[in-house]
């Protein structure tokens, strides 16, 4: 109302103007989720000449946030409103285009995610695109920070996997490929999670196969036997998953690459080893598979749990 009416009466408002905890109006917009207060704020300002101020931090709980990141991490907060983070991006980098300002990217929040990290984790293929986008444009030339890892220890590349994207993942891919970036694809989280067994966790055999291949391309040596913090490793969770195919994937890989697989001295917390998950899924060809592997001396006593 108070813009409408300033609009109206031709009253010219100080809207870079900071309050208390250095919040401003398109700071407050965004974290408000308000795409109605964006559009007012961004068409006041280009009637008036008034450059707003889209990469200046304020302080929401005493972290300091900026327009983009808020807008990015909206639909996080409230899925009823799913969508208003990717329009008001969008405003954001129209706006910026249109009065020749350079958008901050890469700065993340208390919780060491940035707005190319929310877009991911929130599953958002079309916000993920138009970031990556606004970032390739040469009069950007902004090097997005594809290997920042939060708090948590979680990388971008982590969040695509979990969500089974394969298609945000084979974005990633191919802007690490044109930036000469390296993945990290061996680095774990707090849970001892790393790409690959997160992508063995949610049965993905597509993004298994493309990270080997992004692997081999990229001369990266992966560690086949890493365990996370509960014991399980890839042929443990490609067994407990009861999928052949990955199971044969990873281990054409590991003799493509020479590497010797810990198919039975590797037990979780649990007390399972590759072995006995086919056992309790009654699958008698991955049975076979590693029963012609294993020396019968090693093969594991398991628990059917």
């Amino acid at each position: 109302m108070i813009i409408n009416y300033a609009l109206e009466h031709n009253i010219v408002l100080k809207v870079n103007e900071k309050g208390e905890f250095g919040n401003y109006p398109l700071l407050s917009a965004t974290y408000n989720n308000s795409v109605e207060m964006v559009k007012l704020l961004v068409n006041y300002a280009k009637k008036h000449h008034i450059i707003l101020k889209v990469n200046e931090k304020g302080e929401f709980g005493n972290y300091p946030d900026y327009p983009l990141l808020l807008a990015a991490c909206t639909d996080e907060i409230d899925i009823a409103t799913y969508g208003n983070g990717y329009d008001m991006v969008k405003l954001l980098f129209n706006y910026a285009k249109d009065t020749n300002i350079s958008i901050t990217c890469n700065e993340i929040d208390r919780y060491g995610k940035c707005p190319l990290t929310y877009a991911a984790a929130n599953d958002n293929i079309e916000m993920f695109k138009l970031i990556m986008d606004y970032a390739s444009k040469n009069e950007n030339n902004i090097i997005l920070r594809i290997n920042e890892k939060d708090e948590f220890g979680n990388y971008p590349i982590f969040y695509p996997i979990i969500n089974h994207n394969k298609e945000i993942l084979e974005i990633l891919i191919n802007y690490a490929n044109k930036h000469n970036i390296k993945l990290e694809l061996n680095e774990q989280n707090g849970d001892g999670d790393y790409s690959l067994l997160l992508a063995t966790y949610v049965n993905g055999y597509d993004m298994v196969k493309l990270l080997f291949n992004y692997a081999k391309d990229n001369n990266i040596s992966l560690n086949l036997n890493q365990t996370n913090v509960q014991g399980n490793y890839l042929l443990l969770y490609a067994t407990r998953r009861n999928n052949v195919e990955m199971v044969k994937l990873i281990m054409d890989y590991a003799n493509e690459t020479n590497v010797i697989l810990k198919l039975i001295e590797k037990k979780n917390k649990d007390g399972n080893c590759p072995l006995s998950f086919a056992y309790i899924n009654y699958n008698n060809e991955m049975m076979e598979i590693y029963f012609l592997t294993m020396p019968m001396k090693k093969i594991c006593i398991f628990k059917a749990k």
